[in-house]
Protein backbone atom coordinates (compact mmCIF):
# COMPACT_ATOMS: atom_id res chain seq x y z
CA UNK A 1 0.00 0.00 0.00
CA UNK A 2 1.58 3.62 -0.98
CA UNK A 3 -0.06 6.65 0.35
CA UNK A 4 0.96 10.27 -0.98
CA UNK A 5 1.90 12.27 2.00
CA UNK A 6 4.08 15.73 2.93
CA UNK A 7 6.63 15.95 5.06
CA UNK A 8 5.18 17.58 7.73
CA UNK A 9 2.30 14.83 7.33
CA UNK A 10 5.14 12.80 8.26
CA UNK A 11 6.54 13.96 10.57
CA UNK A 12 3.20 14.84 12.31
CA UNK A 13 2.12 10.96 12.19
CA UNK A 14 5.16 9.43 13.35
CA UNK A 15 5.82 12.01 16.38
CA UNK A 16 2.47 10.71 17.38
CA UNK A 17 2.83 8.79 21.09
CA UNK A 18 4.13 5.48 20.78
CA UNK A 19 5.79 5.96 17.54
CA UNK A 20 8.31 7.87 17.86
CA UNK A 21 11.32 4.46 17.67
CA UNK A 22 10.00 4.02 13.87
CA UNK A 23 12.34 5.63 11.52
CA UNK A 24 12.08 6.31 7.99
CA UNK A 25 13.87 3.76 5.45
CA UNK A 26 13.96 4.80 1.56
CA UNK A 27 12.42 2.10 -0.36
CA UNK A 28 11.25 1.69 -3.71
CA UNK A 29 7.46 0.63 -4.04
CA UNK A 30 6.45 -2.04 -6.92
CA UNK A 31 2.87 -0.93 -7.74
CA UNK A 32 0.48 -3.75 -8.78
CA UNK A 33 0.58 -1.83 -12.38
CA UNK A 34 3.23 0.49 -13.55
CA UNK A 35 7.16 1.22 -12.18
CA UNK A 36 8.52 0.97 -9.14
CA UNK A 37 8.17 4.58 -7.30
CA UNK A 38 10.50 6.37 -4.33
CA UNK A 39 8.95 6.13 -1.02
CA UNK A 40 9.51 5.80 2.46
CA UNK A 41 8.64 3.19 4.80
CA UNK A 42 9.00 3.66 8.95
CA UNK A 43 10.16 1.03 10.60
CA UNK A 44 11.24 0.27 14.48
CA UNK A 45 15.29 -0.25 14.35
CA UNK A 46 14.67 -3.44 16.45
CA UNK A 47 11.70 -5.91 17.09
CA UNK A 48 9.48 -5.16 19.62
CA UNK A 49 9.62 -7.81 22.55
CA UNK A 50 7.11 -10.38 23.18
CA UNK A 51 5.69 -8.55 26.32
CA UNK A 52 5.28 -5.11 23.87
CA UNK A 53 2.81 -6.82 21.94
CA UNK A 54 -0.84 -4.79 21.60
CA UNK A 55 -2.94 -6.81 20.94
CA UNK A 56 -5.45 -4.42 20.46
CA UNK A 57 -3.93 -2.60 17.69
CA UNK A 58 -3.13 -5.96 16.12
CA UNK A 59 -7.07 -6.91 15.75
CA UNK A 60 -7.11 -3.33 14.13
CA UNK A 61 -5.17 -3.67 11.64
CA UNK A 62 -5.69 -7.23 10.79
CA UNK A 63 -9.70 -5.72 9.88
CA UNK A 64 -8.03 -3.11 7.97
CA UNK A 65 -5.77 -5.23 6.13
CA UNK A 66 -8.80 -8.04 5.45
CA UNK A 67 -11.01 -4.93 4.00
CA UNK A 68 -8.42 -4.17 1.77
CA UNK A 69 -8.60 -7.64 0.78
CA UNK A 70 -5.01 -8.62 1.46
CA UNK A 71 -4.29 -12.13 1.34
CA UNK A 72 -5.28 -14.32 4.27
CA UNK A 73 -2.21 -15.26 5.45
CA UNK A 74 -0.62 -11.79 5.07
CA UNK A 75 -3.46 -10.88 7.69
CA UNK A 76 -3.37 -13.95 10.28
CA UNK A 77 0.61 -13.23 10.01
CA UNK A 78 0.15 -9.30 11.85
CA UNK A 79 -1.15 -10.77 15.28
Amino acid sequence: MVLALTHPELERLYTAPGLEQYRPEAVLAQPLEGQPVPALCYNLREAPRPDERNPEYAARLQRVLSALAFPPAYVASAS
